[in-house]
């Protein structure tokens, strides 16, 4: 007997409920930023999924259900206590070339980066029309006269990010955390906005 797997419902489920928490400001500043260090329990889970498919025992396919439960429980409440000094990024910023964490005025369009640290980068007046940034950590990164038109951002934390006067006619932003952010002078009504926070209005 084939069972369902559970990546995807535990996935949806888990970021409806921080969703909504986040909403209520009960989750700690920088959240988001630090919950991206454990992505690789979705290949835990896809584990289980494949183990669950052929189960034929109910008792142990409710066991693994359990299982991934408590993975999920516990990526989130270390993320919750802040990410431990062993796993954090060497250094503040993920250069996409040989920049560092200086990328003012960089001609980066279209590029692709994802589980990127570029907490406190630099980024003013970089050309980044176009790009990918899937879960990304851009808490407190100065963007102030950026250009991100149609560009992708899902799943990042910009927190206290300068976001002043950038450009980003048809950018798609979902699931960022915006808190803090300064977005003087930016239409951000010009991008397309979903489950997004720190928006007034």
């Amino acid at each position: 007997m084939t069972k369902n797997g559970i990546t995807g419902p535990l996935i949806l489920i888990t970021f409806g409920i921080l969703m909504i928490l986040n909403n209520l400001k009960i989750l700690p500043s920088g959240f988001f930023g630090s919950l991206w260090h454990f992505w690789p329990v979705i290949l835990i889970l896809s584990g289980l999924d494949i183990m669950l498919t052929y189960s034929e025992s109910r008792s142990k396919y409710f066991l693994k259900i359990l299982i991934g439960i408590a993975v999920v429980c516990g990526a989130v409440a270390l993320a919750w206590i802040g990410v431990p000094q062993s796993y954090q990024p060497q250094t503040q910023a993920i250069s996409f070339d040989d920049h560092g964490d200086d990328l003012r005025a960089a001609y980066l369009e279209g590029t692709n980066r994802f589980f990127a640290d570029f907490s406190h980068a630099n980024m003013s007046e970089a050309h980044l029309n176009g790009a990918n940034f899937f879960f990304i950590d851009l808490s407190s990164a100065n963007l102030e006269g950026a250009e991100l038109n149609g560009s992708n951002i899902f799943f990042a934390d910009m927190t206290n990010a300068n976001i002043k006067n950038v450009d980003m006619d048809g950018a798609n932003i979902f699931f960022v955390d915006l808190n803090g952010a300064d977005l003087e002078g930016t239409d951000i009504e010009s991008a397309n906005l979903l489950f997004t926070t720190g928006i007034d209005g």
